[in-house]
């Protein structure tokens, strides 16, 4: 006989006492929050969800990377694949 896990209880937005992990990160990208992982070294890097428009030459959504860590006048803004590490961690929240 297995055991079955139980999915873990919904988290809200406002408990910042609970670690937060992917699918918590997945969930605020999709109300139109920009998110970060506390582990992250560089502290102006962000991760967002793109959903294209009409006048999009992607016709899926993506997520992005969003770096305004360095040096020069504009951020920049490239497609973004998670890591393992990423994927299994426990620190997302709220980019500021």
């Amino acid at each position: 006989m297995t055991e079955t896990a139980e999915a873990p209880a919904a988290q809200s937005v406002s408990d910042t006492a609970v670690p937060h992990d992917i699918r918590w990160a997945i969930d605020r990208m999709k109300e139109g929050a920009l998110v970060c992982r506390a582990g992250w070294n560089g502290k102006k890097v962000r991760v967002g969800l793109q959903i294209p428009d009409s006048n999009s030459m992607n016709t899926q959504p993506y997520i992005y990377l969003l770096n305004s860590d360095l040096d020069g006048d504009r951020p920049y803004r490239i497609p973004w694949l998670c890591s393992q590490s990423d994927l299994l961690a426990h620190d997302w929240e709220i980019a500021e």
